[in-house]
């Protein structure tokens, strides 16, 4: 048949229940159910989306550049103005800050994204006190002609102060200033559990500074809106989305009420959401909240274009490894990836040995930066308008998930906003309980991790040492507000009810307020512990804890099995020491005293379990532990029984747990550096 007569083969159309009718056919007895996921979102994903799954979408055939912008912002999305590259720098070294940036800047970064630290909260970041210290940062950096991202954490009052000093010393317009310097006060107490400052004087300080910006650096913006403490915490996207929006809305109803229009201050938000691992709910994520948000900042009483979103995203720390690092690339691709078709204004990709703390990351940063230059200039993403638009599983999924996050967002309202819920714990127990369900995933290995849970290379060599500590605050004391915020209330002649007093006491520690944090952690960490305990073990012992693996009968019939225990077992940072064929009750206990093992798994058909097992061989195996690889069989579990053994290992296994047990019976000391 030649091309031509293919082109005129015609298909006769069927329906959804005739696929399903053929589905069922095919799957042989197994319920249609079987081919249904349910996610963490409590969306449950179909095997085949249609046109009716996307009918009650009212805002179905709006175009990219209008209302909710689910599609994007403008019109010709990023054809005209790619998302910017904005690898962030978080070092708190002056001299080496300054390299980072300039390297970045060097090899097409676009935009200048870094961390201000605070003295009086752990955290990371540079610590600048004075124009000098930011004079050297910021030596040879064109801050002119380049936005910027600055995330201050609480406050931005004490390194706002320093920049305009920085600036008027350089001869920098502020009025020409692109970019964000940010305040999440919110996010800062989330991630800490307490904050030392009055809620209310930040609040004054945002609004203070979000007038002085108004009238004094009109493109830059103030506030900044951060989702990482609840991805990190373990939150579904629904929650994630949820708490995100209640914590925007809440500096909403705080700056309104300080005298702030709608119009100044929804589009001086810049949004931060972490971008996680499940591609197509991470970019429905990203259109969902848009269309949340247009939904909020319109019941405000925002014009369509105060509800435009702004958005900085950055690859998930939740879904990074310490070991198998390289794997990490694949993942932040991934991640890139999704977050570039949800529709973002800039992106920060961490990079893949972040985890491991080392000191020399620049090949790292150049692949986290590479990422994002092969999306936008070879795989050519900025050359499409909203290519996910019209897809009926993920304008599906956008739509679900828009609608359970504005349900949840208003239950959070209806306990009177995001901060009167921290202190109910609401927000926490709901995300613990979401954590909950993702770790026991990840020990009984339904969501597998490569190079972690599964498919472990037992011969890796660390990149460097595997102890993650936490940045002590910096003992800098940062100098007096009074001086330097004299010359910005000075020139503020907007009427504003908010004292120079008021404004000082914003940096002023007082009781901090406590709320029960939201841990963060990395979805990894559990499995990680094992296999430095392991680590510690080689080190100690010169070989780590080992178990035998003995295969009863026939090699090739037992592959399966075999495959499946050396997986397990090595997740732990066990090694295996495997037998040659045992055909018979001799062949086995003669390999076993050949042995000093304290521990066996037994690989074989259910056949050869049941020939083992008997009297003789229970009475001469002694304080030995024995795993079987396979599901318990009654005939099975009554001959077992008699030996004493340990547990039947099989797909829904918690391996976490049993690896755990069995490092604690063998003497492994437990190590919770990874944690």
């Amino acid at each position: 048949m030649g091309i031509h007569e293919s082109k005129r083969i015609t298909f006769d159309k069927t329906d959804a229940k005739t696929w399903k009718e053929e589905v069922i056919k095919i799957l042989k007895g197994a319920p249609f159910e079987t081919l249904l996921t349910n996610t963490y979102e409590n969306i449950t994903i179909k095997p085949l989306y249609t046109k009716k799954d996307i009918e009650p979408i009212k805002h179905l055939h709006t175009l990219p550049g209008e209302k909710p912008f689910n599609r994007g912002s403008n019109s010709f999305g990023y054809t005209v103005q790619p998302w910017l590259i904005a690898q962030g720098v978080d070092v708190d070294n002056l001299e080496t800050f300054n390299e980072e940036v300039r390297e970045e800047l060097a090899i097409k970064q676009k935009m200048i994204h870094f961390y201000v630290a605070d003295s009086n909260i752990p955290s990371n970041g540079l610590t600048v006190n004075t124009k000098e210290e930011l004079s050297q940062a910021l030596q040879d950096i064109p801050i002119m002609g380049t936005p910027i991202l600055v995330n201050t954490g609480a406050n931005s009052l004490p390194f706002l102060s320093v920049f305009i000093e920085y600036c008027a010393s350089h001869c920098i317009s502020m009025e020409k200033l692109e970019g964000t310097v940010g305040m999440d006060p919110l996010h800062v107490l989330v991630k800490n559990a307490n904050i030392p400052y009055s809620f209310e004087s930040l609040y004054d300080a945002m609004a203070f500074k979000l007038l002085w910006a108004k009238e004094h650096a009109p493109q830059l913006k103030t506030i900044i809106v951060n989702s990482e403490a609840y991805h990190n915490g373990g939150a579904s996207a629904v929650s994630e989305l949820a708490y995100t929006l209640a914590t925007a809305t809440d500096y909403l109803n705080e700056c309104i009420e300080r005298g702030i229009s709608i119009h100044d201050l929804a589009p001086r938000m810049t949004f931060c959401f972490s971008i996680g691992s499940h591609f197509f709910m991470e970019i429905a994520k990203l259109r969902a909240a848009k269309i949340v948000w247009a939904t909020i900042v319109e019941a405000f009483g925002g014009s369509a274009e105060d509800q435009k979103m702004r958005i900085h995203a950055q690859t998930s720390s939740y879904t990074k490894a310490i070991y198998d690092p390289y794997v990490n690339i694949i993942r932040s691709t991934v991640e890139s990836f999704a977050a570039a078709m949800g529709g973002i204004e800039s992106l920060h990709v961490e990079p893949f040995d972040k985890q491991n703390q080392r000191d020399n990351r620049s090949f790292s940063r150049r692949i986290a930066r590479n990422t994002q230059l092969i999306l936008q200039e070879e795989a050519l993403l900025t050359k499409v308008i909203d290519p996910c638009g019209g897809s009926y599983y993920i304008e599906s999924i956008t739509n679900e998930l828009a609608e359970k996050a504005y349900k949840l967002f208003r239950q959070v309202e209806a306990k009177g906003g995001m901060l009167e819920a921290l202190k109910s714990g609401f927000p926490q127990k709901d995300i613990e309980q979401t954590a909950i369900n993702r770790k026991m995933n990840v020990e009984v290995r339904k969501d597998r991790i490569v190079g972690t849970n599964m498919f472990v290379n037992m011969s890796e060599q660390p990149l460097t040492k595997l102890t993650v500590k936490d940045k002590l605050p910096s003992e800098k004391k940062r100098k007096s507000l009074e001086e330097s915020l004299n010359s910005m209330i000075a020139n503020v002649s907007l009427p504003l009810k908010i004292t120079r007093d008021q404004l000082l006491k914003a940096n002023e520690l007082e009781e901090p307020l406590k709320i029960t944090p939201i841990k963060q952690h990395r979805l990894t960490e559990d499995f990680e512990a094992l296999r430095l305990s392991s680590d510690h073990y080689l080190l100690k012992n010169g070989q780590r804890p080992k178990v035998g693996l003995l295969i009863l009968g026939n090699i090739s019939s037992s592959k399966t099995k075999s495959d499946f225990a050396k997986g397990f077992f090595e997740a732990g940072g066990f090694e295996l020491e495997s037998s040659a064929s045992l055909n018979n009750v001799n062949e086995v206990m003669e390999y076993i005293h050949s042995r000093n093992l304290s521990s066996y798994v037994l690989c074989g058909r259910d056949e050869a379990y049941l020939d083992l097992f008997n009297d003789e061989f229970a009475k001469s195996l002694t304080n030995i532990r024995f795993y079987l690889i396979g599901k318990p069989i009654k005939s099975v579990v009554e001959k077992c029984s008699s030996i004493g053994l340990v547990q039947f290992i099989h797909e829904k296994t918690n391996c976490y747990e049993t690896l755990l047990a069995l490092q604690l019976k063998m003497g492994v000391t437990q190590n919770e550096e990874a944690n």
